[in-house]
């Protein structure tokens, strides 16, 4: 079966525990990289669903071009700003549902900001 290459973005913290075990075991990364998505892709779904807070989350790349504004936040509380544009987009969620009831995944992603929205106090 032939190979296929991609490309992955990994966080920091990632990179360097990847880095270090390659180090340590003198594998390459790609060897690494492998054997864990094997690894992965062995175990049974339900184990996977159980891991939870191990699972590591990568953002779409379209974040990329944006997050550096976030990163050197210099106008008071980010967690402010952060709160701001989630409602702005729970707004814009809810109304998308109500124009367009029938296109899939429009109530599916309102549903899902509602439940976001519980970590949010709003007064």
């Amino acid at each position: 079966m032939p190979s296929r290459r991609i490309t992955v973005r990994l966080n920091e913290n990632l990179h360097d525990h990847i880095k270090r075990h390659c180090d340590d075991t003198g594998c390459d990364v790609t060897a690494v990289v492998r054997k864990a998505l094997g690894s992965f892709f062995s175990k049974d779904e339900e184990s996977r669903q159980n891991e939870g807070d191990e699972i590591i989350t990568v953002p779409p790349e379209e974040i990329y071009d944006r997050v550096g504004n976030y990163l050197a936040w210099g106008r008071g509380d980010l967690r402010a700003e952060f709160k701001r544009q989630f409602v702005e987009i729970l707004a814009t969620a809810f109304a998308t549902q109500r124009h367009f009831p029938k296109t899939p995944g429009v109530k599916e992603a309102y549903a899902g900001l509602l439940q976001i929205s519980s970590h949010f106090k709003f007064n």
